[in-house]
């Protein structure tokens, strides 16, 4: 078995002529809304689809795909997480503010992503206090959010 040592910070590695780039807040936010993305997609093939753990991915995979895009030139890491959080409508109306073509308002499926996965309840990820939850529509969020990656 091998160690593995945990690096902090910033790091560039050699391997036999190969070299890798740090990587970016760009990057690690893209690749954090990328992957809950495809398991979105093999979820929303399922019967019954599961509705709860979808809009659970699906949250996170707007929240990262918006923050990549504002932390390329507008908004620090730091202050993303201290102003927005985990407000999908705040992150989309900014990202719009800041020259993402997408639509003005946020769509019904991402108020709705928003109201369930943002405080203080986060209804979709503690089904607490409530008998029923009322989810959007998963090939809408599947196709708005494969538009915010591209």
């Amino acid at each position: 078995m091998t160690a593995v040592t945990l690096i902090r910070g910033k790091a560039t590695l050699t391997m036999a002529g190969l070299r890798a780039k740090p990587a970016t807040p760009r990057d690690g936010f893209r690749v954090s809304a990328q992957s809950p993305f495809l398991g979105i997609e093999t979820l929303a093939q399922q019967s019954p689809v599961p509705l709860m753990a979808c809009a659970v991915l699906a949250g996170f995979a707007v929240e990262c795909a918006l923050k990549s895009y504002l932390v390329t030139s507008f908004v620090s890491a730091r202050a993303l997480k201290k102003r927005y959080g985990h407000n999908l409508s705040k992150l989309w109306r900014t990202a719009v503010r800041y020259g993402l073509p997408i639509a003005k308002r946020p769509p019904a499926w991402c108020i709705a992503l928003n109201r369930l996965t943002t405080g203080p309840a986060f209804f979709a990820r503690y089904h607490t206090g409530v008998h029923g939850l009322r989810f959007p529509s998963t090939s809408r969020m599947v196709r708005g959010i494969r538009k915010l990656l591209t």
